[in-house]
């Protein structure tokens, strides 16, 4: 749900100070916060209604939702609950199961930055989450991050999530912006980063060999654009079997090698950076 009304009257519309506010009790207790503020917000201030937009799995526009300032947060529980269900998911675990635990290998993230995620990469799409407090569904042994996307302008935040990353992402990886990011949030381990590997060939490779597979020659490993877009995605050989008898799941290209110039080169992502 793009319109998240607490977080938009507490965060949104406090700016920086209010998201300091609404964290300075630790990343676990931001919820509480966060409802508490936007509750304050609408008694004190005056707010007529408010206008939610819900997405599907594909970024787009499900449907607007009208909701009346009073009540408002109550009313904005389930339409939270329905947005939720709309998330895209990794083809991993049971089909009818969204809370089953799948497993993999190797993860492999085309770019990671803020315009897919506010934490570079969506923690609901790699289970990769600030909180220990979380529930985790999906283990992926290793993610690899291969770039930051120009429109980040240097916020490499959340490249601490991954295992191993490039010198091009370490590169453009701008110090003030991410630790601006974890100061305001008090996660301080969003601001690290993880083993810088020369190019997209070694920093796949470390991924590949420190996984912990029985055989690495048969790695399960996925290769998406971003944690936004979803629709199309990169799997390896030995992935093909169960991912064929996946219900919604197509295969519609044949097996073909990673390509490197220095790169991995860009794989024909449809409207992966619209």
């Amino acid at each position: 749900m793009k319109a998240d009304w607490p977080k938009c009257c507490s965060i949104g519309l406090g700016n920086q100070s209010g998201a300091e506010n609404c964290h300075a009790r630790g990343i676990d207790n931001v919820g509480i916060f966060v409802a508490h503020m936007a509750q304050m917000k609408l008694e004190r201030c005056k707010v007529l209604f408010g206008l939610g937009t819900i997405e599907n799995a594909y970024d787009e526009l499900s449907r607007v939702v009208a909701l009346d300032s009073e009540g408002m947060l109550e009313a904005e529980a389930p339409l939270l609950q329905e947005a939720m269900r709309n998330m895209p998911r990794l083809p991993l675990g049971p089909l009818d199961q969204p809370t089953a635990t799948g497993e993999l290998d190797v993860l492999v993230v085309d770019e990671i930055g803020k315009e897919f995620s506010g934490t570079g990469m969506d923690p609901n799409i790699t289970h990769r989450f600030s909180s220990p407090k979380m529930q985790v569904h999906l283990h992926i042994s290793r993610l690899a991050a291969l770039g930051l996307s120009p429109r980040s302008n240097g916020n490499g935040n959340g490249a601490a999530r991954a295992d191993v990353v490039t010198e091009r992402l370490e590169a453009d990886f701008d110090r003030e912006a991410v630790y601006a990011n974890a100061l305001t949030s008090q996660v301080l381990m969003q601001a690290k980063m993880p083993m810088v590997m020369p190019c997209d060939r070694t920093a796949i490779q470390t991924a590949i060999k420190t996984c912990g597979a029985a055989d690495i020659t048969q790695v399960r490993l996925l290769r998406i654009p971003n944690t936004l877009k979803l629709e199309y995605l990169y799997a390896s050989e030995a992935m093909l079997p169960e991912l064929r008898e996946r219900e919604g799941f197509e295969v519609i290209g044949e097996l073909e090698e990673m390509q490197f110039e220095g790169v991995l080169l860009a794989a024909n992502w449809p409207d992966a950076h619209a």
